[in-house]
């Protein structure tokens, strides 16, 4: 079975990945061993795009504040679409842009797709390692119909959920509260999905410390009807859309991704 992105990596580029094991290893800590860095998390090469994908991109009617990178296939940009930032390639990738504008550069840079795939891989598996907190130890689905639920967490520290699924629908609010070092890793193994005008919203959290790590070969990610959500979204097996004039403010990580119908994905400001 092909590994997300990395499928048709040449023998250099695994003895690379290799040797960096390898090194990881004999010197002690590697960055993956925490998911956090500094409080954030910790995307690594990764950090540098908005969206990143290992296969297509569509994108129509939409905005994407931010750097695109996509590893193979076909990147589409149609509708007066807009991405204000650089639209990074990996060599084969067929581009295109004629119903859109792309703001910054257009250009092939194999070697940072390839370190930014491995890098989020690396992520995701280190996020789903992680320990559940105790007290929501017993939290193991969230589905919302018009009503709300709240998790909470203090200074300095690192809330880790475990869902089969999480559903959002009907104006329904899921909220994380906590403060500006305050972590939250919400992992996903079945469906997620946001529709009819819900929302993830954070109270004094910041948006570059919410990972929701949304893991295998399930079915395709949902934002529709107007929902938006704050973070990161890393579904590396999975393909993500998000349409209807919903927002992700954050970072998209998937397998294939289509932004359409008035949606946006933006880049958050150092206080979001």
């Amino acid at each position: 079975m092909k590994l997300m992105g990395i499928g048709r990596r040449s023998v250099s580029v695994w003895v690379a990945v290799i040797g960096l094991c390898v090194a990881a290893g004999a010197g002690g800590a590697s960055p993956y061993q925490d998911t956090l860095s500094d409080g954030q998390i910790n995307i690594g090469s990764a950090s540098v795009f908005t969206v990143l994908t290992s296969s297509s991109d569509w994108i129509r009617r939409s905005v994407v504040q931010g750097d695109i990178g996509i590893d193979e296939g076909k990147f589409t940009l149609s509708g007066g679409s807009d991405v204000f930032g650089d639209l990074v390639y990996h060599t084969g990738v067929v581009i295109k842009t004629s119903g859109g504008t792309v703001h910054g550069r257009t250009y092939s840079d194999d070697p940072l797709i390839d370190s930014a795939l491995m890098d989020a891989q690396m992520l995701s598996d280190a996020a789903f390692a992680e320990p559940v907190t105790p007290r929501y130890a017993t939290l193991t689905s969230v589905g919302l119909n018009h009503s709300s639920l709240t998790i909470t967490g203090s200074a300095n520290e690192k809330v880790v959920l475990k869902l089969t699924d999480f559903v959002l629908t009907n104006n329904s609010i899921f909220t994380l509260i906590g403060t500006a070092t305050t972590s939250f890793i919400i992992n996903v193994t079945e469906t997620f999905s946001l529709g009819s005008n819900s929302h993830i919203s954070l109270v004094n959290v910041l948006a570059s410390n919410v990972l929701f790590n949304i893991r295998g070969f399930g079915s395709t990610v949902l934002l529709r009807g107007g929902s938006t959500m704050p973070g990161t979204l890393l579904a590396l097996h999975r393909k993500v859309r998000i349409r209807g004039g919903s927002q992700v403010v954050g970072r998209v990580i998937a397998n294939q991704v289509k932004i359409t119908k008035y949606s946006s994905v933006l880049t958050p400001t150092t206080n979001q």
